[in-house]
């Protein structure tokens, strides 16, 4: 039996709690939906700030804020747009907020390239490393996973909301599972031996399922194959994003992005794949909604 299992599960019943009251709330009071936004603001940041930690140890705690906060240049940017322009203003918001978000990763992919670039105590080779782990995060961290705030800024979207992270918790919650019991074939060797074709599919069809009836639940606007079809391709972005974090805690050798949540690890640890599918559900909702 997995020893982790309880305090996974008291966590996680903890976090539900958290967010089904603010969102419900926030479907009818403007102060839950700043509150559901900052809070969206506060994962990315607290995500960043993991990475930092893991990836560079030895760092003052000054400089680690500083890469943080430099990481956290396009939420921060997507945070100023929502002071000026107010959650509960749908008008216009979520085009403005994402002009802001490239704006700040253009920024941010600008001084990262300049300080790779005229770096003079290590190799081409070294430069070249150094400076995709450095883009690969940004990307991740400071473009994918800024989607999460730009989508609690949008007015009455908790529904929508609540049935995607629905969708990526049971993906990610099954392919566990049915992984540790059933896994055999690795998807991604290195990056992440104890992920399984197996607990993958699984997860998949465990999404897809779910994905399903809660549209016809949640979402008046989806057919039951609507929500299949589109679970299905969050699903597989989610892992994607399981898989990139991965990638940046093996470059590491870290087992865990922080500790703050009992059972789970860090804040990282537990919305990778909603950071990884944040972009298509974001460009792809409308589609599938209207």
């Amino acid at each position: 039996m997995n020893s982790d299992l309880p305090a996974r599960l008291k966590t996680a019943g903890i976090l539900l709690a958290v967010l089904l009251f603010v969102g419900i709330s926030s479907l009818y009071w403007c102060f839950f939906h700043w509150l559901l936004f900052d809070i969206a603001v506060l994962v990315v940041v607290l995500s960043c700030s993991e990475y930092v930690a893991f990836s560079q140890p030895s760092q003052s705690a000054l400089r680690k804020i500083a890469l943080t906060a430099f990481y956290c240049i396009p939420t921060i940017a997507v945070a100023y747009g929502v002071s000026v322009l107010g959650v509960c203003d749908s008008i216009g918001l979520s085009a403005a907020l994402v002009e802001l978000l490239v704006i700040g990763f253009a920024l941010a992919f600008s001084v990262a390239a300049l300080m790779s670039l005229r770096n003079t105590t290590l190799g081409v080779g070294e430069i070249l490393r150094a400076f995709g782990e450095q883009v690969v995060a940004l990307v991740f961290l400071g473009f994918c996973a800024t989607f999460l705030p730009i989508l609690a800024s949008e007015p009455g979207a908790f529904k929508s909301i609540a049935w995607f992270i629905s969708v990526v918790a049971v993906n990610d919650s099954i392919a566990y599972f049915a992984g540790r019991k059933f896994g055999k074939h690795p998807v991604a060797l290195v990056v992440s031996p104890k992920k399984t074709f197996e607990g993958s599919v699984s997860g998949l069809l465990a999404g897809c399922l779910i994905g399903g009836i809660l549209a016809l639940l949640l979402l008046s606007e989806f057919t039951f194959l609507d929500g299949m079809l589109f679970s299905l391709i969050l699903g597989v972005a989610s892992q994607m994003g399981d898989l990139i974090k991965s990638l940046l805690k093996r470059a590491h050798n870290t087992k865990d992005s922080g500790t703050i949540l009992p059972g789970h690890g860090g804040i990282l640890d537990r919305v990778d794949g909603l950071i990884g599918a944040a972009p298509l559900f974001f460009l792809l909702k409308d589609w599938f909604i209207g």
